[in-house]
C-alpha cells in the first residue's frame, strides 16, 4: 500500500548555533513523545514544481536554519537535565509512494496501522532510548497514484508545542511556495519560565498528580464527529451565550462521555484534563513567536453524575479563568521542586480511567499550511495512544471536527449521545437588548434566505473573522455586506447597562453600525450586533 523509496538526514542550509538549550519546566513535563500529524493535499492541479520531494527537502534545510533546535538532538547535561544539544545532524525525511489513489486509501482515521504508513515513528519515547540517537524532528512525504500528497510529521513535544509547530509548518510552506521569502526569526530563549529562586508554590496543583495506566488495557476506537456552524451557535446558546465555544463543546463532550460510561460508574470522580496557552497570559514575557512548550494543562473536576445531569461549562471555565500569573509561575516552580522529573514525565501523557482530555486546535491556522497544492484537504493527528482523548479542529465551513478516542466498547453509545443531546439550533437572544420593532432581527444563517425582502436588518455574528467572512461570502455582491470585516472591529467599553451595548462606525461598510460586541471569553470569540444597509 505505501512503500518507503528514500531515507535522508536534512541539514540546515547554513551553520547555526552550536550552544545547548535549556528546556523549561513545561518543556520537561511535556509527554516524552512526538507529536504525530497528517496533512493530506488533493494537488489536482498540475505540479508547480518538478520534484516535490527535492523542492520541500530544499525549504526544509532554509527554515531549519531558524528553527535550529529541530535539527539538533536530546541529551543529558552535566547536571543531568534534559536539554537540545545543537549538533545541526538535522531533520529525517522519508519518501514514500503507494499504489492507491487518495480516494481509494478512503477518509482518513487516527489508528496506529495508519500512522505507521505516512509518519515515521522511530524514536518514539526518548526515555527509552539513547537520548542523542533520535531526531527531534522526522517527516514523511506519500505520492499517490492519483499525484495526491500526505505530509507526515512527528516533533517531539519537549522541543515544542502545538502552536510553535503550526508557525513552523506555515513558515516552511511559505518557504516552499517562495524560495526568496526571507524566513522569520522566533525566539528560542526559553529562560523566562524558569523557576523563581527560591521556588515558590502558592496554590494546589492537581494538574500535575501522577497518574498510573489501568492495569487493564482496552480496545481503541477513533472517529471524527462533524458540528456545523449552526450547532455550535446553538451549543453555546444552551450554556446561556455566556461561554465560549470550546467551553461549551468541551462540557458537552465531558457529559457524553460520562454518560457512555454507563449507570455503574456515575459515582466516580471525573477529572477533564485541558490545555491552555501560556503566551497571553504571562504579562507580555513571552513573545507571540516564542519557540517551546508554552502551554499548561488544567483540571476542571466533578461527580460523573454531576456532569451527567447537565452541561459543566462553569467548572470548566473557572479552571481555565484561575491560569492567571501567579498561577502559572507558581506552577514551574512546583515543577522544579519535584525531584524525579522523568517519572512526572512519563505520568504526562498517561490516562487514568477516570480521565477525559479535550484539546483544541481550532484557532490554529491549520489551513493555511499551503506548499504550492493548495491547502491542505484534511489534517489532524495521525494517532492517539490512549483513549478518551478528544481534539477540536477547525472545518473549512467555519463548524469544527471532534477527533474522538474512546474505547471500542464505549464509541457508539458516544457517538449516539454526542448527536441526540445536541440542543436544537435556535440562537437564545434572551438576555440581548431588542431592537426597534420596525426593523426586522435575522441571525447571519437567516439573513441568506431573507436578503432580497430587506432594505436593513439587523444582524448576529458569532466566532472570529474568518468564520464570519465564510458565513456571509454567499451574500450576493450587489448588497454592501460583502466587504463586511470584523478585523475592523474592536471591543469597547460597554456603554450603558440598560442595553449592554456599545456604539461606534464601522470603518468597511457604509452606512453600517456596530451596536454591540460582547466578549465570549477571550477577543477571538466575540458576538457582534449590527445594523447593515443591503441596498442603496
Amino acid at each position: 500500500m505505501v512503500k518507503v523509496v528514500n531515507s535522508c538526514l536534512v541539514p540546515p542550509a547554513l551553520p547555526t548555533p552550536t550552544n545547548p538549550i535549556w528546556l523549561s519546566n513545561l518543556d520537561l513535563f511535556a509527554a516524552p513523545t512526538h507529536a504525530r500529524v497528517v496533512y493530506f493535499f488533493r494537488n489536482s492541479s498540475s505540479d508547480p514544481f518538478p520534484s516535490p520531494a527535492a523542492s520541500i527537502k530544499a525549504s526544509l534545510a532554509r527554515v531549519l536554519v531558524s528553527y535550529y533546535p529541530f535539527a539538533g538532538r536530546f541529551a543529558n547535561s552535566t547536571q543531568g537535565r534534559l536539554e537540545i544539544r545543537c549538533t545541526g545532524e538535522g531533520a529525517l525525511f522519508f519518501e514514500a509512494i503507494s499504489n492507491l489513489t487518495l480516494d481509494e486509501f478512503g477518509v482518513y482515521k487516527p489508528s496506529l496501522d495508519n500512522c505507521r504508513l505516512l509518519v515515521p515513528t522511530d524514536g518514539f519515547n526518548v526515555l527509552e532510548k539513547r537520548n542523542d540517537s533520535i531526531p527531534i524532528f522526522m517527516v514523511q512525504l506519500t505520492t499517490f497514484k492519483c499525484g495526491g500528497l500526505c505530509l507526515g510529521t512527528a516533533l517531539h513535544h519537549q522541543a515544542s508545542d502545538g502552536i510553535t509547530a503550526t508557525r513552523f509548518m506555515c513558515n516552511w510552506a511559505d518557504a516552499t511556495r517562495d524560495p526568496t521569502q526571507p524566513i522569520p526569526t522566533p525566539c528560542i530563549d526559553r529562560t523566562s519560565l524558569r523557576a523563581r529562586s527560591p521556588p515558590t508554590v502558592q496554590f494546589h496543583h492537581p494538574e500535575f498528580d501522577l497518574r498510573e495506566w489501568p492495569e487493564k488495557q482496552e480496545s481503541v476506537s477513533f472517529t471524527f464527529l462533524n458540528v456545523t456552524p449552526v450547532q455550535l451557535v446553538a451549543i453555546k446558546a444552551s450554556c446561556g451565550d455566556k461561554y465560549t465555544s470550546f467551553e461549551s463543546l468541551a462540557a458537552h463532550i465531558w457529559r457524553c462521555t460520562c454518560l457512555a460510561r454507563g449507570p455503574a460508574r456515575l459515582d466516580e470522580e471525573i477529572r477533564l484534563v485541558m490545555t491552555a496557552d501560556l503566551r497571553r497570559r504571562l504579562n507580555h514575557t513571552l513573545p507571540s513567536d516564542f519557540v517551546g512548550n508554552a502551554i499548561t494543562v488544567t483540571v476542571a473536576i466533578a461527580p460523573a453524575a454531576e456532569v451527567a445531569a447537565g452541561l459543566q461549562a462553569t467548572k470548566i471555565r473557572e479552571a481555565i479563568e484561575k491560569l492567571d500569573e501567579e498561577y502559572l509561575r507558581s506552577a514551574v516552580d512546583y515543577l522544579e521542586l519535584q525531584e524525579d522529573k522523568r517519572r512526572l514525565a512519563r505520568s504526562a501523557g498517561n490516562f487514568a480511567a477516570t480521565d477525559i482530555s479535550v484539546g483544541s486546535w481550532n484557532k490554529l491556522p491549520l489551513y493555511e499550511v499551503d506548499f504550492g497544492w493548495g491547502p491542505p484537504e484534511f489534517m489532524g493527528p495521525a494517532t492517539f495512544i490512549y483513549p478518551r482523548q478528544f481534539l477540536i479542529l477547525s472545518s473549512p465551513d467555519g463548524g469544527v471536527k471532534v477527533c474522538c478516542s474512546l474505547e471500542t466498547e464505549k464509541m457508539d453509545c458516544f457517538v449516539k449521545l454526542f448527536h441526540e443531546l445536541l440542543p436544537a439550533a435556535v440562537v437564545n437572544d434572551s438576555h440581548l437588548a431588542k431592537p426597534a420593532p420596525t426593523l426586522p432581527t435575522v441571525s447571519c444563517f437567516e439573513l441568506f434566505r431573507l436578503i432580497d425582502g430587506l432594505d436593513y436588518a439587523l444582524m448576529v455574528i458569532g466566532r472570529h473573522s474568518y468564520r464570519s467572512r465564510l458565513l456571509l461570502a454567499d451574500i450576493p455582491t450587489t448588497s454592501e455586506i460583502h466587504d463586511f470585516d470584523l478585523l475592523s472591529v474592536v471591543p469597547e467599553p460597554m456603554s450603558s447597562s440598560s442595553t449592554n451595548m456599545s456604539v461606534h462606525e464601522s470603518t468597511k461598510v457604509p452606512d453600517t453600525k456596530v451596536l454591540g460586541i460582547m466578549p465570549n471569553g477571550d477577543q477571538l470569540d466575540i458576538t457582534v450586533l449590527a445594523f447593515v444597509k443591503l441596498r442603496t
